[in-house]
């Protein structure tokens, strides 16, 4: 530990843990980032500790990415993002690394969601992995998609983002994974200013 001068005050610099092929996202979380959880949240979040706060220098710059965060009932906490390449993590409530899947199939990197026993990941479609294993159990192509919903009763699954003629689309699919329909505004058109129609 050392002493370094900020700003006119001092202060402590900790070594940090690298990334590690048994926790391949060490570093990717500070104090900063679990406040602004737990403001989403509107609850607390368990301390996960000094250990969850490093740098990225063992990772080339620019490389990876985190685009969103769930957790299930039990506190668990799964980030999709990039770690060369569309991967999903899982973290215990504790903090603990669980595993790290990549998503493969051009699928993943965007907005999570977890349901029961599945998490389901968007981006350019959506993925359903199992939450105890990471195993992928199904992918369907969506390209432009970019975030996911499930229903809570029905477990259908929702994909929203905008295709190439840019209209923001929504689809229904089923708890399998079997497209069922698609909506879409006209071209251009926000939904951000319909009032939540």
């Amino acid at each position: 530990m050392r002493l370094i001068p900020r700003y006119g005050r001092q202060r402590t610099e900790r070594p940090s843990p690298r990334r590690s092929a048994v926790n391949p996202l060490a570093g990717r979380w500070s104090p900063t980032a679990r406040l602004k959880l737990e403001a989403l949240e509107g609850r607390e979040l368990p301390s996960f500790g000094f250990g969850w706060a490093s740098d990225n220098s063992a990772s080339s710059p620019g490389s990876d990415s985190g685009n969103g965060v769930a957790t299930d009932a039990l506190g668990n906490v799964y980030v999709s993002g990039s770690l060369n390449g569309p991967t999903v993590v899982k973290y215990s409530a504790a903090g603990q690394f669980q595993w790290a899947t990549p998503v493969g199939g051009g699928v993943g990197g965007g907005g999570i969601a977890v349901q029961g026993n599945n998490v389901y990941v968007a981006g350019g479609g959506v993925a359903q992995l199992d939450a105890n294993t990471g195993a992928v159990g199904w992918t369907v192509s969506i390209p432009g998609s970019q975030r996911v919903a499930v229903g809570a009763a029905t477990g259908k699954v929702y994909v929203m983002g905008r295709n190439a003629s840019s209209q923001v689309f929504v689809t229904q699919l089923s708890a399998s994974g079997v497209l069922q329909w698609t909506q879409t505004t006209s071209s251009g058109a926000d939904w951000s200013s319909r009032g939540g129609e």
